[in-house]
């Protein structure tokens, strides 16, 4: 199943750009894409009209089966993990919410710390907190893809000068908190040879499920654009 587009065609259809034969998140959200199970040469045709001037498309599949015409600039795989138990939180933290005027630094931090697809409305998609060090934006963590009953943790980042304090382990439980509040379960995607992230994830409760194909890809030719 790709979880980009049960999301995009269920509950994120609001933020979407497209139709049954292809959809993407609007650029300012980011540039996850994604086909129907089954993508025909038609609907590969449909996604390659909606590549907008942020780039290439990255789509999420459990096999990315993709045209021999198109170009795949990235190709990685990742683990989905998904909470088998609640996750508690650490004690001894506290964390800000992030909204709209937050929304440029958190960009910032993105970029520098490249946690994935990251654009400078992706907050839009749903709960956002952070820490700040001195008046500055040094680690946060959210949530993005949605599907009935499940919500993804995403964008759980540090910047490099504040790694080790436990500050993403506590932005990810605080989250699955919040999801859970919501009456949701938690699950996010880590890099198959992430070995440190999977052990950490793994002793928070997270199983893994299935294993998910990354590629970022671009069409064999310009196009109309979206």
């Amino acid at each position: 199943m790709d979880p980009a587009w049960h999301a995009l065609a269920g509950p994120l259809a609001g933020f979407a750009l497209g139709d049954d034969r292809a959809r993407r998140f609007r650029p300012d959200i980011g540039p996850i894409a994604a086909l129907p199970d089954e993508a025909t040469p038609a609907d590969w045709a449909a996604l390659a009209s909606l590549v907008g001037p942020d780039g290439p498309l990255v789509l999420l599949r459990p096999q990315a089966h993709v045209p021999a015409s198109w170009t795949v600039l990235f190709r990685g795989r990742a683990h989905q993990m998904v909470a088998a138990a609640p996750v508690e939180p650490p004690p001894g933290f506290e964390f800000d919410d992030l909204g709209r005027a937050d929304e440029a630094e958190m960009l910032e931090l993105a970029l520098r710390t490249e946690p994935g697809p990251f654009a400078i409305h992706t907050r839009e998609l749903g709960s956002y907190i952070g820490v700040r060090e001195g008046g500055r934006l040094v680690a946060m963590a959210g949530q993005r893809l949605r599907l009935p009953g499940y919500i993804e943790v995403s964008a759980v980042c540090t910047a490099p000068e504040q790694r080790g304090r436990g500050l993403g382990n506590a932005l990810t439980a605080a989250i699955c908190g919040r999801i859970a509040e919501a009456g949701a379960t938690p699950f996010l995607h880590v890099r198959e040879d992430n070995d440190a992230a999977l052990r950490i994830y793994e002793r928070m409760g997270f199983r893994s499920r299935c294993l998910i194909e990354i590629a970022a890809v671009r069409p064999p030719d310009e196009g109309p654009r979206a």
